[in-house]
């Protein structure tokens, strides 16, 4: 929201209320200025017009934030599970379905994720080269 929005009470409540949601401003926007500043609704009437032109004057350049950025904005990032998290000495990791992972981190660890990626060269029909000469 901008200083303009933000100074002016009686924009922040018409803001808030429509602007926000994406809405147009109703035609009765009188009876809201009404409940909102307490003045009679004969004269809430009259001035509707000229709030209406000067909020909307004000609020031209403000693009309204959308209900999904405004829960992007606010959702709460999640914690990191750290038995999910690669370790610091690995220098990548092989995942297989239903099975678990390797973190590759020293020759052994190759050995095991190599095993992984035998498994996923059976399931897709491929061969090594030197089985096929064989």
């Amino acid at each position: 929201m901008t200083e303009a929005i933000r100074n002016v009470e009686l924009w922040k409540l018409i803001y808030e209320k429509y602007t926000a949601k994406g809405e147009l401003i109703p035609s009765d926007l009188w009876t809201d200025i009404r409940v909102w500043t307490g003045i009679p609704p004969e004269e809430a009437q009259s001035m509707v017009e000229i709030v209406r032109k000067a909020y909307l004057e004000d609020i031209k350049y403000i693009k309204p934030v959308s209900e999904l950025e405004k829960k992007a904005n606010t959702v709460e990032l999640e914690k990191i599970d750290k038995s999910e998290a690669i370790s610091e000495e690995a220098i990548g990791r092989v995942i297989l379905k239903d099975a678990g992972h390797i973190d590759v981190k020293d020759e052994a660890t190759y050995k095991l994720a190599e095993a992984y990626l035998k498994v996923f060269a059976e399931k897709l029909g491929i061969k090594k080269k030197a089985e096929k000469e064989g």
